[in-house]
């Protein structure tokens, strides 16, 4: 079973958030917040239930989704 890693939590949550800042420099319409909204409820919950690594199945599709920029994926933009 793959799991994720606060740490590699940690680091999508940066990737969002310095997604979302060329977003507003750039005015994309596709800026990260969804994806960094999602991804800090799940830091929080894994910090609350101090949990070092979370499941798969234990995540939404959506959040593992905001995962993909670990793997090179791009985001999506909306509509495509």
């Amino acid at each position: 079973m793959q799991s994720f890693t606060l740490a590699q939590l940690e680091r999508a949550i940066q990737y969002w958030l310095s997604y979302h800042d060329q977003a507003r420099l750039y005015h994309n319409s596709s800026d990260g917040v969804r994806q960094v909204q999602l991804l800090t409820a799940l830091h929080e919950r894994m910090l609350e239930q101090r949990l070092g690594a979370i499941d798969l199945d234990q995540i939404s599709s959506a959040e593992f989704a905001a995962f993909g920029c670990l793997f090179g994926v791009p985001p999506a933009r909306p509509g495509a």
